[in-house]
């Protein structure tokens, strides 16, 4: 399973357990990486680097949910 069906079906069972749609998504280092790497080679990035240093108002966004890298090598996260 793909970083990017990761992160949708997680949004799901958030939207489940929840009853409120997921809004940002918080990813480990580990899986920021995957990530990059994923969206690079479906050609979604032009270089790798892309996503790097992105915060505020150019913070990236997959599937309408904001990104954010924490500061752990194994995590991933949702809130509303």
């Amino acid at each position: 399973m793909s970083i990017y069906s990761k992160i949708c079906s997680g949004a799901c069972d958030h939207a489940a357990d929840t009853g409120k749609e997921a809004n940002n998504v918080y990813l480990g280092r580990e899986e920021a990486k995957e990530l990059e790497k994923w969206l690079y080679e479906e050609g979604y990035l032009e270089y790798s680097a892309e996503l790097k240093n992105k915060e505020g108002d150019s913070r990236p966004e997959i599937s309408g949910l904001l990104m954010y890298e924490v500061n752990q090598d194994r995590h991933m996260a949702f809130s509303s």
